[in-house]
């Protein structure tokens, strides 16, 4: 996810406005304060840094129009609002999804809040979700996945939560200091003394190359940069690739493709009364198409399968493993918690 913290409350596109459109965002305070009213206001959330948008607005907006000109298919720029809330979890607040001035169509922008107590608004925010999903998605696949972490040491393992409702990065930050271990143990293996390491020439050229040409910002040492090799390759790569297919495989939950505009977005008087009549049918029809889907679930097999040819250090790995036993059982005690919790929760 292209997730961040909201650093001031005046939300502006940064594109040109005159080719993208007025850059002031159509979400107002007000919408947003009946939702978080009760905890603060909206100055206080972003000073107390609980504000979050999840932004594909600037990003996606520059490729709208040309997407759209593809046959069953729509593209918008979107942002979408989450509030951190007391206990820790993310609460939804608003959706915005744009589209730039096309031809002799101005500019289109529209807001979708949850708590809209009609059928109608309902529906569109379904829709309006949809839309974000498909932009979720694509950016999963081919820019980054979603991490969220600041440095503090005095942190347990250097590393402080932005949220602490994120069991997947809480569970990580100790798979991380046990694969810290596993490299520790291959590295001291083959490079036992530290000139070892400085008359490695080829060692040196590749170290050189991370540092001077792929990531000048960073300074870690040898041990340091293989680990985060290898956590994004295994542990975090798994966490958000290996279970795609559980998730993906009921295309709802992550369309890839959106083939229809928002009912909301100049419609003609037939199309909204068809989408009065009729919304979960314009739903379906948004979402991707059965050969459409069926073809992302088989790459989406293929990507959650294992390599049955992995080679390791046998001393090492054992250590490694009994490590993982570990945080197996940590992680199994933290879900009996959950469930005891939910339970009681459920009976109260």
């Amino acid at each position: 996810m292209y997730f961040m913290k909201i650093q001031e409350w005046t939300l502006k596109r940064k594109l040109n406005p005159e080719v993208y459109g007025s850059p002031e965002s159509a979400i107002t305070k007000e919408p947003i304060e009946l939702e978080i009213g009760r905890f603060m206001t909206v100055e206080e959330t972003v000073e107390q840094k609980k504000l979050f948008n999840l932004d594909y607005h600037d990003l996606l907006l520059p490729y709208v129009n040309k997407v759209n000109e593809l046959k069953g298919t729509v593209l918008y720029g979107s942002r979408t609002l989450f509030f951190l809330t007391p206990d820790g979890t993310l609460r939804p607040l608003a959706i915005e999804l744009t589209r730039p001035p096309v031809d002799d169509n101005p500019q289109w922008k529209q807001v979708y809040v949850p708590n809209t107590w009609n059928a109608t608004g309902a529906w569109l925010r379904k829709l309006a979700k949809a839309h974000v999903l498909v932009h979720d998605s694509g950016y999963h696949q081919l820019v980054s996945h979603w991490g969220l972490a600041e440095e503090d040491p005095n942190a347990p393992y250097g590393l402080k939560l932005t949220i602490e409702d994120y069991p997947f990065a809480d569970d990580g930050l100790i798979l991380w200091d046990t694969l810290k271990q596993w490299v520790t143990a291959y590295v001291n293996h083959y490079y036992p003394q530290t000139n070892l390491i400085e008359s490695d020439k080829e060692l040196q050229a590749w170290w050189s190359e991370i540092k001077n040409v792929g990531h000048g910002d960073k300074k870690y040492d040898l041990i340091g940069i293989i680990t985060t090799i290898v956590w994004v390759t295994s542990g975090h790569q798994a966490a958000v690739n290996f279970g795609q297919y559980s998730y993906v495989g009921n295309f709802p939950n992550r369309p890839t493709i959106a083939r229809s505009k928002m009912p909301t977005e100049d419609p003609t008087d037939e199309e909204w009364e068809s989408f009065l009549k009729n919304p979960e049918e314009a739903l379906l029809k948004c979402l991707p198409s059965q050969i459409q889907d069926t073809k992302v679930i088989a790459i989406m097999d293929v990507l959650s399968s294992h390599s049955p040819d992995e080679e390791y250090i046998k001393a090492a790995f054992e250590v490694f493993s009994g490590k993982l036993k570990e945080l197996e059982g940590i992680i199994d005690a933290r879900k009996r918690i959950e469930m005891e919790l939910e339970l009681c929760l459920m009976n109260d």
